[in-house]
């Protein structure tokens, strides 16, 4: 429990009259280490010591900052942040925060004071995980997963900085992460490994190599979502366990649908309504339920994936590469980066070259190509030595 020490200095004034500056000095434990705090009255320690000993009673150390404010410790104020964000996250999100600060964060910093939370201390923090041998991806989420608890201590006023900001500052990725994808033989032998040893799982797979959807788009997709003349998948929706929502950036889209991807969904749809009918149940909305008619879960979509790798004896990769694998299709058969986009739902031209910018074939190599001469002289290099590329920019 806290204690109160008085403490008294003897001054002497500049006329040599004696003089006694008095102070109140409240003391605690935390840790094993002592903590203290001065009053220049006797009634103010006696109050802070009271709400402190109710404080420790409860076995949650938080000292009241300079205004008389508690600082709550990071998990209390990590626990609020949950309680006031998990209506505007998604899910996923959701859960991926929580498993990031159970299991890393929290294990830190849980019973520190907020204002006790260095920048020190986080790159302290961050260097242990890289010795660890964490990915650079998972510590930027750990930070990812921090920043908005001292942002909103930040709001609050209990602080004035947020230690965890600027994490490119804390952590080098070393470089962008180059995609890995299939080759087209290769999602051929996969595709017939699938349809030979999982058919039912044959229609999704095949579904994802040629649109290049995400994992929930393809659990949320409906039967009402497909143009069977427009030839067209329209993406409204993801699905993460069970939980329906917006897709990533919150927009719909139109998938272009194959002639090939139609012949097998059209094949998929007769195969479900048989089963629904053996079942005794309605044709699900859905065009790729689970084996109950619910919706599939990403631990079954994972299990079948890494059994068709096995039976086509083909390196694993991720499910979600059969997206990256759509798209570097796309671009080895020369499509437009712009196409692409809007094929893969991305908010931005900007975020499809920073992925696939790098595997569009010769594109640099073309481009100063075009900068050399002809063979009759009149190529750009001689114009721009004789300088009537001067003369045409100024007549333009």
């Amino acid at each position: 429990m806290p204690w109160i020490t008085k403490l008294e200095t003897e001054k002497v004034k500049e006329d040599g009259t004696p003089y006694t500056i008095t102070k109140y000095r409240v003391g605690s434990f935390k840790h094993g280490r002592r903590k203290f705090k001065t009053f220049t009255n006797e009634k103010d320690a006696k109050a802070f010591a009271k709400a402190l000993g109710k404080i420790l009673l409860n076995k949650e150390y938080n000292l009241p900052g300079a205004d008389g404010k508690i600082v709550p410790t990071f998990e209390d104020a990590a626990e609020k942040w949950f309680e006031t964000r998990e209506t505007n996250c998604k899910p996923s999100t959701i859960e991926n925060y929580r498993y990031l600060l159970d299991n890393h964060v929290l294990p830190a910093f849980g019973a520190m004071r907020l204002d006790e939370i260095r920048r020190e201390d986080i790159e302290a923090f961050v260097s242990g995980k890289k010795k660890a041998g964490m990915a650079p991806r998972s510590i930027r989420l750990m930070l990812a997963a921090m920043r908005p608890v001292f942002k909103r201590a930040n709001k609050d006023g209990i602080l004035t900085a947020n230690p965890a900001s600027e994490p490119a500052e804390l952590i080098k990725t070393g470089g962008k992460r180059e995609v890995e994808v299939y080759t087209g033989p290769e999602v051929r032998h996969i595709l017939a490994a699938a349809e030979k040893h999982l058919p039912r799982f044959y229609p999704l797979l095949f579904t994802a190599f040629r649109t290049g959807m995400r994992q929930g788009e393809l659990v949320a997709l409906e039967w009402s979502s497909i143009d069977w003349r427009g030839k067209f998948l329209e993406v409204r929706r993801n699905c993460w366990k069970g939980i329906f929502g917006t897709t990533k950036n919150g927009k719909a889209r139109k998938v272009d649908m194959s002639d090939q991807l139609s012949a097998v969904l059209t094949e998929h749809k007769k195969h479900l309504a048989a089963a629904a009918l053996k079942a005794g149940k309605p044709m699900p909305e859905l065009v790729f339920p689970s084996t109950t008619f619910t919706p599939r879960g990403p631990s079954c979509i994972r299990r079948d994936f890494n059994a068709v790798l096995k039976h086509a004896k083909i390196r694993r990769l991720r499910f979600h590469d059969t997206r990256h694998t759509f798209a570097s299709l796309l671009i080895a058969n020369r499509e437009s980066l712009a196409y692409i986009k809007e094929q893969m739902g991305h908010s931005s031209i900007q975020i499809t070259v920073d992925i696939y910018g790098h595997l569009v074939p010769g594109s640099n190599r073309q481009a100063v190509n075009c900068l050399d001469d002809t063979a009759d002289g009149e190529g750009t290099g001689n114009r721009v030595a004789t300088g009537e590329i001067m003369e045409a920019a100024a007549n333009a």
